[in-house]
């Protein structure tokens, strides 16, 4: 068994919360890139990453996946949850904030049957054209 399959599976429903800004000073994206590690320490969060457009443009996306909706909450109680919401009004310009909850998750194997091929745990031929 593929060992990356066993993370596309949700267990229950997660919690996922992006911020997408545009942070065109330094300094703000260094301070924004701060905050991954201790939030990752967090009770409950599965995933905290910080993605840097790459054109340059200075737009930052923050993704946070948490295991419940009781986990975000007490995110957003958090100090790692003040900091950021401080950053974030340093932005150029007023951010984009989601919250989505996610009951499936599908990966490589959606697209091999959107093929109609087989899955294999290494994806071996998904490129092969039909």
């Amino acid at each position: 068994m593929n060992p990356m399959a066993e993370e596309r599976q949700v267990s229950g429903t997660a919690v996922v919360l992006t911020v997408r800004l545009v942070a065109s000073r330094e300094e703000l994206q260094r301070e924004l890139e701060a905050l991954v590690g201790p939030v990752r320490a967090q009770p409950g969060c599965r995933h905290c990453s910080l993605m840097h457009d790459a054109e340059g443009s200075g737009v930052v996306t923050l993704v946070e996946e948490w295991e419940t909706r009781a986990d975000l909450d007490r995110h957003f109680r958090s100090e790692e949850c003040r900091r950021l919401l401080a950053l974030v009004e340093l932005g150029d310009a007023p951010p984009e904030l989601y919250i989505d909850s996610v009951a499936v998750r599908e990966g490589m194997e959606a697209i091999a049957a959107a093929r109609g091929q087989a899955a294999t745990d290494d994806f071996s031929g998904i490129n092969d054209p039909r």
